[in-house]
């Protein structure tokens, strides 16, 4: 049977800090949202059919092995040395196998969370499933974090490699397009912009509070554990006042101009001053495909630094295949 509840969805283009919102969102006691993102639901929905009754055992113990080496519970077992077994999981969802539920159940056991509680997941690639997610939970709350596409596409190279374009088209249609499924949600909606969070974090964090129906605690603006992995805030336990407009610094003003090119539409929509004052430019299909391979190349080239070639690979690959198909 299915545990009625709100489930919190924080979604945002990838640096753009859902990892120092989630922090700060884990630390009030009625707030659970674990600390590896699941990425994989989209997948979910677009094959749940063919899992079959999941009710019948064997069906769900195969379920399970096609989902057991996706980035989240390969992830989970690097960094916490554990995944969900799959008698317990099958056992939690109480005769109720839906998709939402088998979600509801993996997420709470996760991260730790008694019946009653608001758990959540961040997947920052979500911004582009919103009405795809909210069809299945239809009581689902949506955070959207919004950086500043220059920063984020700085951040992004410095970081990955990527190629700068392209992350700001991505940014440019995946901003407005979060945006435009958010209207249909309503209430249920919440933009917040990265720039805001790190200046007037508690301001932030009181109109997430009401947002989700749950009284503010203080220490949610002082965190206990360090949120983020890369970049300036590293290791950083505080929220790092300023922490934008680098971009004024390390891009000259061409590449600035270059950039704001293929996402102004984006950042006048979201309220950021934009020097560019052309129309919005737009990459062929064949600089994307081009810049993809590019982008897919650093990233296995940056994975094979720790994992070696073969191991970045395969799992780059395999994470793929099972995200596509």
């Amino acid at each position: 049977m299915s545990i009625t509840s709100t489930p919190l969805f924080i979604v945002g283009m990838p640096r753009s800090g859902t990892k120092l919102l989630r922090g700060m969102l884990n630390s009030h006691p009625e707030i659970g949202i674990p600390l590896n993102e699941t990425e994989f639901l989209p997948a979910w929905i677009r094959r749940w059919a063919g899992f079959g009754d999941l009710s019948q055992h064997h069906n769900f113990m195969s379920f399970y092995q096609q989902f057991n080496d996706t980035f989240y519970f390969q992830n989970r077992m690097r960094e916490h040395g554990e995944m969900i077994k799959p008698d317990i999981w099958y056992l939690r969802c109480e005769g109720d196998f839906s998709i939402a539920n088998v979600f509801e159940q993996l997420v709470r056991h996760d991260a730790d969370l008694p019946i009653g509680r608001i758990w959540g997941d961040k997947s920052p690639s979500y911004v582009r499933h919103i009405a795809d997610i909210r069809a299945f939970f239809p009581n689902a709350k949506f955070i959207h974090l919004v950086r500043d596409a220059r920063d984020y596409t700085l951040s992004l190279q410095r970081a990955f490699g990527k190629n700068r374009l392209r992350a700001a088209q991505r940014w440019n249609d995946s901003v407005l397009q979060a945006e435009q499924e958010g209207l249909s949600l309503g209430a249920d909606f919440c933009t917040v912009r990265y720039e805001d969070l790190v200046d007037r974090p508690q301001t932030e964090i009181e109109k997430i509070c009401t947002f989700l129906d749950v009284d503010f605690v203080p220490e949610m603006v002082e965190l206990s554990r360090a949120t983020e992995n890369l970049g300036d805030a590293k290791g950083q336990t505080e929220i790092l006042a300023g922490n934008y407009g680098k971009y004024l610094t390390q891009m000259t003003p061409s590449e600035i101009e270059e950039v704001e090119s293929y996402c102004v539409d984006g950042l006048r929509s979201m309220g950021y001053d934009v020097g560019y004052q052309g129309r919005l430019k737009r990459l062929s299909t064949l600089e994307l495909r081009r810049h993809q391979l590019g982008d897919a190349y650093r990233l296995i080239q940056k994975d094979a630094e720790t994992q070696g070639w073969m191991a970045s690979i395969e799992s780059r690959v395999g994470h793929f295949i099972k995200v596509m198909f």
